[in-house]
């Protein structure tokens, strides 16, 4: 086995078996033999068939004489095998035997060259290209093409280890009518009585693009009267291309503090994963998003600032990722009064009211989430918990992820490569170690590529195999 292994011996080990469940195994001089059979082993093939061997191995390579030869030869005709590999020298001196060719090896890698020989074209050079494909996951990570399955995981995982968000500052005044625009007259009311039971601010998630100034103008009297009892009101706007839909009546559009109503989504099913905190329209001019807004007025009217990756709003800081916000998981109930329930709204003493759709068929204001469903108002009411409560988790960097899926992969060949066959799965240790410190910044709110790390392991188990030899 050592001359048939050659410098590969200390690589692998040897395992043998007998076929058939006889009592012993009988027979003389099998070195050539089981050097053959291990040489096959290595290569991944098999010996040719009607193939007997007989002859020693000595640890030089050379190819023993045995005695008895032509009693083996009878032997092996008795049984069916047309050729006999046998020493050269024991060849030279026995007459040859009908219907059985003897062939004489003097060394090892003669008979191995002869019964072994390499194909026509070696699949060898073509090994070292199968390293490309440890390229193939970090790219992926840094290009964001696996960003919806590393959010759910990663959105799956926080909220094992971190728990659901908690809706502690806010409230959902909800309307559950087909049709929320035939409640445009009750508005102004409504926003009175938020003021007299208490709200701190008044987020509407509502849309005044088509003008009605009698009504309009009657609104934008009740947020100037909140206004100056301090309790600040402000309005979302959508965008299209580049500019925002502003209010149709300018007495409303100049009365409310107006913010973006922008959510960030990733994936074919557009799964709603934070909120954009900024957006420029075409004259440049900023517009903060309405949770950023409602928070800053909750703060004693903190106004926002980005500085770097982090969302300022007076003493409280969040993490951004490309002006981003990302959302945690969040709790499956959220306090909700119904629009018509005004007995209710003491509830909204000291808290963040969002107004807007809540039931009532409204397809068009229900978003996916990595929760599941929820509505534009539950994501506003998010949106301002998160700031509040400083609960936004911060991803790793693209490139930072890609690096850390490299290095797994990476880590896995390369110990696949050293490690005797025996210790191979040592080579996991790698991608384990970097999952497990994935898993504790997780712990402190960072989001590390998991879905790649494991992808990279994998594609690196693949590659180690393939250009290690078989055996």
């Amino acid at each position: 086995m050592a001359v048939a292994l050659g410098a590969e011996a200390g690589r692998f080990g040897v395992r043998w078996g007998l076929r058939g469940h006889r009592a012993e195994l009988t027979g003389t001089s099998i070195g050539l033999a089981i050097g053959l059979a291990t040489r096959a082993a290595l290569l991944g093939r098999s010996l040719p068939p009607g193939w007997a061997f007989t002859g020693g191995l000595d640890l030089d390579g050379t190819v023993a004489s045995v005695g008895g030869l032509p009693a083996k030869l009878r032997a092996a005709a008795a049984g069916g095998y047309a050729q006999v590999a046998a020493p050269a020298e024991d060849a030279q001196r026995v007459e040859a035997i009908e219907g059985v060719r003897l062939q004489g090896f003097r060394l090892f890698e003669e008979a191995a060259g002869a019964l072994l020989p390499a194909p026509a074209t070696a699949p060898g050079p073509r090994r070292p290209l199968r390293l490309l494909a440890l390229l193939v996951v970090p790219v992926l990570a840094f290009s964001g093409a696996l960003a919806l399955p590393e959010t759910l995981l990663q959105h799956r995982l926080l909220g094992l280890v971190r728990g659901p968000l908690a809706f502690e500052n806010t409230l959902i005044l909800g309307i559950d009518t087909p049709e929320p625009r035939t409640l445009r007259p009750e508005h102004a009311s409504t926003l009175r009585a938020l003021g007299d039971a208490g709200a701190r601010v008044v987020l509407l998630d509502l849309s005044f693009t088509a003008s009605e100034p009698a009504v309009d103008e009657e609104i934008a009297r009740a947020i100037e009267e909140l206004e100056d009892r301090g309790v600040a009101v402000v309005q979302g706007v959508r965008f299209g291309l580049t500019d925002p839909a502003l209010p149709g009546t300018p007495a409303l559009a100049a009365a409310a503090r107006t913010g973006s109503v922008e959510a960030a989504a990733i994936g074919p099913l557009h799964t709603v994963v934070g909120v954009r905190v900024r957006r420029r329209a075409s004259d440049g001019a900023a517009y903060w998003h309405t949770a950023t807004l409602a928070a800053g007025a909750a703060l004693g009217g903190a106004e926002p600032s980005l500085e770097g990756d982090r969302l300022r709003l007076g003493p409280l800081s969040s993490a951004v990722s490309g002006e981003i916000l990302a959302l945690p998981p969040l709790a499956a109930e959220v306090p909700l009064v119904a629009y018509a329930d005004r007995t209710s709204f003491a509830q909204a003493r000291g808290k963040v009211v969002v107004v807007g759709a809540f039931g009532g068929g409204l397809d068009q204001d229900v978003h996916r989430l990595p929760d599941g469903p929820r509505y534009g108002t539950e994501i506003q009411a998010a949106a301002v918990e998160t700031l509040l409560q400083g609960a936004a988790p911060r991803r790793l960097a693209p490139e930072l992820d890609a690096g850390l899926a490299l290095i797994g992969g990476a880590g896995v060949v390369g110990l696949g490569r050293i490690l005797p066959p025996r210790l191979r799965l040592l080579s996991l240790g790698v991608p384990v170690l970097l999952l497990a410190i994935g898993l504790a910044l997780l712990f402190a709110g960072l989001l590390v590529g998991l879905v790649s790390l494991l992808a990279s392991a994998a594609i690196g188990l693949w590659v180690a195999r393939a250009l290690r030899p078989s055996g």
